[in-house]
């Protein structure tokens, strides 16, 4: 679920409440603001999924997409709406305002709607690929980032063997993406080999996301993620609900398989199995990745069920939520599916083919007979840290070394007297046989040449230090806690204890980032630090009012929860005062004219952050009958903000 406050999760119950949307679209020429007036009534329309069909499954990479008409104005005709970006916001009136009235004469007498609340949800960045125009209206359809994926592998460069996150965050770079994940399960699986085929990057994503135990997808923020289902909190009954369909089963992924040539490798039951043995990625190692995927998706157990209900922008394809039918029986399900359509009818969905209809038992069968190991419990059940650390950097190392691994542990072991205990990689099928030996064990990590006569290279440990692998590029720190880290000439360096990165351009200029932001030095002290900046610009209206009114100015939703620094000048502003009759006599006279150009209020403390500013001119107008009369016109400003 998209992270709303409380008020908003109780307002969006009632069937009563106030929404208004805000739509932009950022075209070639400039950007286009939509808000309800131009939108057509009944046409906006949010869909996302976490699963490609009625299997409930790993690895899907399903695209959100969105679609809305607008009314057709004569200042459109030279947009190119296709391939534009479009972002778009749900507000919900979470608290109403009221007319309050001021006895201040800096202040106007009555100011409608004051102090009310909106609270506004992201849909998400979309990209236009479908637009029809007619006389009257704008057909407009878009997807979201996910549509950047779909372009060949062969544009990726990354050098293998390589990483899962790796493969994962160069997909992302290449199509101009950002990464929105950070961990998950086996990140550190070495995939040996570059996937061969005609592939595409959403494809190789879709296998990346199969060895997480997740699912691939685009976030609100427009970042690729890889998720699996979450609670949420929710739980919807009939008030919130115009139907509700329930199936009669329950739906679980029982087991994780894959199969290699005569040998096929099982965490879990055969009874609904996931099966990998088609994914490219998937190179070895079978012991470890299949349970660490498993582990992730097998508490996962639901109802399916279809429902038409009254609609929430914050709710999300991989939430977990409960619904309660009339009788008050409560289903213990999640959404695979949403739909959600603005001010109307929306729809959830939980897909999933009980057993029997999948069929795994029967095609599973076929293969149990040839089982010849199975895995029956996750691998950290049986280890110690120590071990699991050990066990990981040689599954890691012999992946990328192509190698043979041998474990000691016993003395009993024939090999003891002349190796020990430990891990071994080593260049031959038998450790005895083998001339180059990797050794990671308890005392330390070493290499020897000589078929373990000696060992020159070698890093050794008092029990408390396993350094996890320095090899092929690669680098695992994370148990590098303290020190600096400083290039060979000392100008450049990360001190892990004050978290100061510092890189040297020659003499005395450098550039340096600390938690205050990025600054750079140009050898008479360090410049101020800038993390952000916005502009906006907003026109003079030139209409005429009889009171001041407030700009609202949304800001981009990375400002949430900041502290910023506003700077407000003066823009654009024309307007027409007094009267001439004819012959030359004047009827209105204007002789006191008041400027104001100030922030009202400034709230980065809710979904979208936002800054009120008061700009307008305030001028009397005397008649020649003695009256007088107070006017405004709202005046064009710059809004500069910078985050800290």
């Amino acid at each position: 679920m998209y992270p709303v406050s409380q008020d908003f999760q109780e307002k969006i119950k009632k069937r009563s409440g106030t929404f208004e949307t805000k739509i932009q679209i950022q075209h070639s020429k400039g950007v286009l603001d939509i808000t309800d007036k131009e939108l057509a009534q009944g046409t906006l329309i949010y869909t996302e999924s976490s699963q490609a069909g009625e299997e409930f499954t790993i690895g899907s990479t399903v695209a959100s997409d969105i679609s809305f008409t607008i009314l057709n104005k004569e200042e459109y005709k030279d947009i190119n709406f296709m391939r534009a970006t479009v972002f778009c916001n749900i507000g919900l009136l979470v608290k109403e305002g009221a007319d309050a009235h001021f006895l201040q004469p800096s202040q106007p007498s009555k100011m409608p709607r004051f102090d009310e609340k909106w609270e506004y949800v992201p849909l998400g960045r979309f990209n236009i690929d479908y637009v029809n125009i007619q006389r009257n209206s704008i057909e407009l359809k878009a997807i979201d980032n996910m549509i950047n994926l779909d372009k060949p592998y062969s544009l990726s460069k990354l050098s293998y063997p390589a990483t899962l996150y790796q493969i994962y965050v160069n997909a992302c770079n290449v199509c101009d993406v950002l990464p929105g994940t950070t961990s998950f399960s086996n990140m550190h699986y070495v995939v040996k080999n570059r996937p061969d085929g005609d592939l595409t990057f959403r494809d190789v994503l879709g296998y990346v996301a199969e060895l997480a135990g997740c699912f691939a997808k685009t976030n609100r923020n427009g970042a690729i993620t890889l998720e699996w289902y979450k609670p949420s909190g929710i739980t919807l009954g009939p008030a919130n609900r115009f139907d509700f369909k329930a199936s009669d089963d329950l739906v679980q992924i029982k087991g994780i398989m894959a199969t290699v040539e005569d040998t096929t490798y099982l965490a879990g039951s055969e009874d609904y199995a996931i099966d990998l043995s088609e994914n490219p990625l998937l190179q070895g190692g079978y012991e470890t990745v299949l349970p660490n995927v498993f582990n992730n998706v097998k508490n996962t157990v639901f109802t399916p069920y279809t429902s038409n209900w009254q609609g929430n922008p914050a709710i999300q394809a991989g939430d977990i939520i409960t619904q309660i039918d009339r009788d008050g029986k409560e289903y213990n399900t999640l959404v695979t599916k949403s739909i959600y359509k603005y001010r109307g009818r929306s729809t959830l969905e939980a897909k999933g083919l009980p057993e029997i209809s999948k069929g795994y038992k029967g095609s599973t069968n076929r293969k149990i007979a040839q089982i010849k190991r199975a895995v029956e419990k996750e691998v950290g059940d049986k280890l110690t840290n120590l071990e699991q650390a050990q066990l990981n950097a040689t599954e890691l190392m012999a992946n990328m070394l192509g190698g043979y691994k041998t474990t000691i542990k016993y003395e009993s072991d024939p090999d003891y007297a002349r190796f020990g205990m430990g891990e071994f990689i080593h260049d031959s099928p038998q450790l005895s046989d083998s001339t180059k030996i990797w050794k990671w064990g308890p005392g330390g990590f070493g290499h020897s040449s000589d078929g373990g006569l000696t060992w020159p290279t070698a890093i050794t440990a008092d029990g408390s230090i396993v350094a996890m692998l320095v090899a092929a590029n690669i680098v695992t720190a994370n148990m590098v806690q303290t020190g600096i880290l400083t290039s060979e000439d000392g100008n450049s360096w990360f001190n892990l204890d004050n978290g100061i990165l510092r890189i040297s351009h020659g003499g005395n200029v450098y550039s340096q980032a600390d938690i205050n932001g990025f600054g750079k030095n140009y050898g008479n002290g360090m410049v101020s630090y800038l993390n952000d900046i916005f502009v906006h610009y907003e026109n003079s209206s030139n209409e005429l009012k009889p009171s001041p009114s407030t700009t609202r100015v949304y800001l981009p939703t990375r400002f949430r929860n900041r502290n910023i620094s506003v700077s407000l000048g003066a823009g654009n502003t024309y307007w027409r005062v007094g009267n001439l009759r004819t012959g030359g006599a004047v009827s209105r006279l204007v002789n006191w004219i008041e400027t104001i150009y100030e922030v009202n209020t400034v709230n980065t403390n809710t979904t979208t952050p936002y800054i009120d500013i008061n700009s307008y001119i305030h001028y009397v107008e005397y008649y020649d009958d003695g009256t007088s009369l107070d006017r405004y016109i709202l005046s064009g400003f710059v809004l500069i903000v910078i985050g800290e």
